[in-house]
């Protein structure tokens, strides 16, 4: 007697339609997409943009550091090199030539600053 009492507590029958119009299930997932896209992108674009700055300033701290006159400090993110993915300290002389003076690594840093005048 409960069941017919509170039909809402009977098992439902199987062609009842679900509580939302698929239009607005569709709807909320779009705006769910968009929610997350909107809290991860921020993240990711303020890490990748401190990372190309310390890169920056490392690759003309070893500049520097090699009393180099006349060139460029370069700092370039490459996904394929021979020393693995990660930052590379470049120098660009005038005439374009580029010569490859460290590897600062996946995030960028001094802590394997080389040696001037000892090959790496």
């Amino acid at each position: 007697m409960i069941d017919d009492a509170n039909p809402e507590l009977s098992q439902p029958s199987p062609d009842e339609r679900p509580v939302r119009h698929p239009l607005v299930q569709r709807l909320l997932r779009v705006v769910i997409v968009i929610g997350v896209l909107a809290l991860i992108l921020p993240s990711v674009l303020s890490a990748f943009t401190t990372q190309a700055r310390t890169a920056e300033l490392a690759c003309r701290t070893i500049v520097s550091s090699y009393q180099l006159r006349g060139v460029t400090a370069v700092a370039k993110l490459e996904l394929i090199a021979p020393a693995g993915p990660g930052w590379y300290c470049v120098a660009r002389e005038t005439d374009g030539t580029e010569t490859v003076l460290a590897y600062l690594g996946l995030i960028p840093g001094l802590s394997n600053l080389p040696e001037p005048g000892v090959p790496a």
